[in-house]
């Protein structure tokens, strides 16, 4: 009687998930958390907005501020603080600003879901909902295939996530050459600092071809710069020859005014025809248009010139802001990457210590864990409820375990 009583209750159990009863409660809202990228934008000026990074300290750096710790507080409280933080130093009297997340960092659930991976975050987003993303949970004996497939695939994103690491160091210091007026990278400044075993006969690789690229863009600026030098030197000669066409012409223009002043007296006395004296005037007159046009030619070149040697300063200006650009994208995106090598890490970490404790034939309960980064690096693991809301960037860790049946207790 008391093994059908057992069969019966192990197979309503079956079908039955009791959840871990010790969750701590999480935050009904999202959190800041270290390595969020915020907007402030204040609403009373004309300014753009600014791009904040939660630093490892778990603060923002606030124009005219500085320091602002808000990590761990919603964007409502967030909010208030920096607006408060303005009135306290004096900077504003009532600060209107707006406060929100760039970009949400997505979440991370592993463990015994049929598809672990990254899902974007959603506002206000459950451990159940996630789950639910993730394709709910594995049953049936299946969980260590379904670790052994995680952890493959980890490391596969390892790899990937180093590589362009790898790529973005080796682009960071030919940029860093390219402003130095180098014409070659120097291997030992090739910062791979953050990664245990770099591959470098990749790294070798990529700083040949990009030796290669600061070789083509040297020559074509050389090629630019020189059609440019030649242009000045003609717009140069130009204004020269003019000038001295100029010159000549006001030479032959007093010549002309001399000769009329002359026979001014003759023509009175009808010594000089007045014909002659008629067609003088006319040719001091078309002296003095040539001469005109010739003054017009010169201010054309000098116009000219300048545009010229303007574009050669700005020839090698925006080469080099956009080298100086490119050196802010590089470093924004090696954070981005150094962010997912840890996230994977962490969870190649969690699979490699995770004990198999599943057997389907017994009842089986589901535990939730959340493990989140905090300030100086450290991160906070806690129980939670399938109700409860996560945060971005949060890794959910879903394990099915065995349960303890009070039934087994009992002798038939």
């Amino acid at each position: 009687m008391v093994g059908l009583l057992r069969r019966f209750l192990q197979s309503f159990a079956g079908h039955v998930v009791a959840v871990a009863l010790s969750a701590a409660p999480l935050a009904a809202s999202p959190l800041i958390a270290v390595g969020d990228e915020l907007q402030v934008d204040f609403l009373d000026d004309d300014a753009d907005p600014y791009v904040l990074e939660v630093g490892d300290d778990g603060a923002v750096q606030l124009p005219y501020v500085g320091a602002v710790a808000v990590a761990g507080s919603d964007i409502d409280a967030a909010r208030q603080l920096i607006a408060e933080t303005y009135v306290t130093r004096e900077i504003f009297l009532s600060p209107q600003l707006e406060l929100s997340f760039v970009a949400m960092r997505p979440l991370s659930v592993l463990g015994d879901v049929q598809e672990p991976g990254f899902y974007d975050f959603r506002a206000f987003v459950t451990v159940e909902q996630a789950v639910g993303l993730a394709g709910g949970i594995v049953r049936n004996g299946q969980s260590e295939e379904g670790r052994a497939m995680q952890r493959a695939t980890l490391f596969g994103e390892l790899a990937r996530i180093e590589g362009e690491m790898m790529r973005e160091a080796v682009a960071t210091a030919r940029l860093n050459t390219q402003l130095a007026d180098g014409q070659a990278i120097d291997r030992s400044a090739v910062a791979l600092g953050a990664l245990d075993a770099p591959d470098m006969r990749l790294v070798d690789t990529l700083v040949d071809q990009d030796n290669a690229i600061i070789a083509a863009e040297l020559a074509y600026f050389q090629s630019e710069n020189d059609l440019l030098v030649r242009a000045v030197s003609d717009a140069r000669m130009q204004i020269d020859l003019t000038e001295e066409q100029i010159a000549a012409q006001e030479v032959q223009i007093t010549s002309y005014d001399e000769e009329l002043d002359n026979n001014a007296d003759l023509v009175e006395r009808g010594l000089v025809p007045a014909p002659v004296r008629a067609q003088l005037l006319r040719q001091v007159a078309d002296e003095k248009t040539d001469l005109l046009r010739l003054r017009t030619n010169v201010a054309a070149a000098r116009l000219q010139l300048i545009s010229l040697e303007r574009q050669q300063l700005e020839l090698d200006y925006q080469r080099r802001q956009t080298w100086r650009l490119a050196l802010a994208d590089a470093a924004v995106r090696t954070a981005q990457l150094r962010g997912a090598r840890d996230a994977v890490l962490d969870r190649i970490d969690v699979l490699d210590n995770w004990s198999v404790r599943t057997n389907a034939e017994d009842a089986q309960m589901i535990s939730y864990l959340i493990r989140r980064r905090g300030t100086g690096g450290a991160v906070q693991t806690v129980s939670a409820l399938a109700t409860d809301a996560l945060s971005p960037g949060d890794v959910l860790i879903v394990r099915l375990e065995q349960a303890e049946t009070p039934l087994a207790q009992v002798h038939p």
